[in-house]
């Protein structure tokens, strides 16, 4: 077992002062909330680093489809001009957001562990061994 330090400092990125290209997280999800600059996103990288962003319209959208516990890698891709809608013409950040499926932390416990010991043992089915 290994043991690591948790609760340490706070990254908050400034998109404005961010290069295109750069990653600004590579953890899990942990949560939304309501922070001081409206609605932001808390992400642990896997040196227990906790990456704070702020919602932005594109990244509040990707987000909606990453749950607590996921892992995901996100990366700055800069601004870009929108070419439609109500914000036609404006300039907004634009970014990357993957989410590595064949994994979420959920499946760590060892609760969901304990239930597939138990399906395995409900579909033994040995015969007459």
């Amino acid at each position: 077992m290994a043991f690591r330090e948790i609760g340490g400092q706070k990254t908050y990125h400034k998109f404005n002062e961010t290069k295109p290209g750069t990653v600004l997280v590579e953890g899990i999800f942990r949560r939304e909330f309501q922070g001081r600059f409206g609605t932001q996103y808390e992400y642990e990288q896997e040196s227990g680093e906790i990456v704070v962003l702020s919602a932005s319209g594109q990244l509040r959208y990707k987000m909606e489809f990453i749950r607590e516990g996921d892992r995901v890698k996100i990366t700055y891709k800069g601004k870009e001009v929108l070419e439609s809608g109500t914000y036609k013409g404006s300039t907004a950040h634009q970014f990357e957001v993957l989410r590595d499926d064949d994994f979420n932390e959920s499946s760590l416990s060892p609760d969901s562990h304990e239930e597939e010991v138990d399906d395995l043992e409900e579909d033994d089915d040995f015969g007459d061994l």
